[in-house]
C-alpha cells in the first residue's frame, strides 16, 4: 500500500509524504529499478500512490532532471542518478525491514523534500485527512 500527499509545513518543512507498508517499499524499488533500465522514462508514482484527494501530489522517479519550466504545479521529481541508485536502494531497502521509519530524499524543483515513511500513517490516518 502507498499514499501520497503534499503538505505545506509538515512538522516544519513543506513535504511530499510517500507511505508505505514493505509490499510499498517493494513497490518503489520497482519503479526505481524501471526508471534506472529506461533513464528517459519519468515513472509515475502517484499511479501506483492513493493520492489524498484533499492534499494531491505528482510524484515521478526518474534518473535525469526536467527540463527547466515544464514543471507544473504540484509536480515534483525524484532524481536518482545512476550513481546513487544504490544508496537509494540500499535506504528502500532498510525501511522495508524497519516496524517503523522514514527517509528523507530531495525533489526537484526543491520546492519541498520527499519523506518515504513506513508503519507512521497508516491508511486510518490518511482517511482521516480527507473527512
Amino acid at each position: 500500500m502507498l499514499h501520497l500527499g503534499f503538505f505545506t509545513d509538515f512538522k516544519g518543512l513543506d513535504a511530499v509524504l510517500l507511505s508505505a507498508d514493505s509490499v510499498g517499499i517493494r513497490a518503489i524499488q520497482d519503479a526505481l529499478s524501471r526508471a534506472i533500465a529506461t533513464p528517459s522514462e519519468a515513472v509515475p508514482i502517484h499511479d501506483i500512490a492513493h493520492v489524498a484527494p484533499s492534499y494531491p501530489a505528482h510524484l515521478f522517479l526518474t534518473t535525469t532532471r526536467p527540463v527547466p519550466g515544464v514543471v507544473t504545479s504540484n509536480t515534483n521529481y525524484w532524481v536518482v542518478s545512476k550513481n546513487d541508485a544504490l544508496f537509494a536502494t540500499e535506504l528502500l531497502e532498510h525501511l522495508a525491514s524497519v516496524t517503523a521509519g522514514h527517509q528523507y530524499f530531495e525533489l526537484t524543483p526543491p520546492v519541498a523534500s520527499l519523506i518515504v515513511s513506513v508503519g507512521e500513517y497508516d491508511t486510518a490516518w490518511w482517511e482521516r485527512l480527507n473527512t
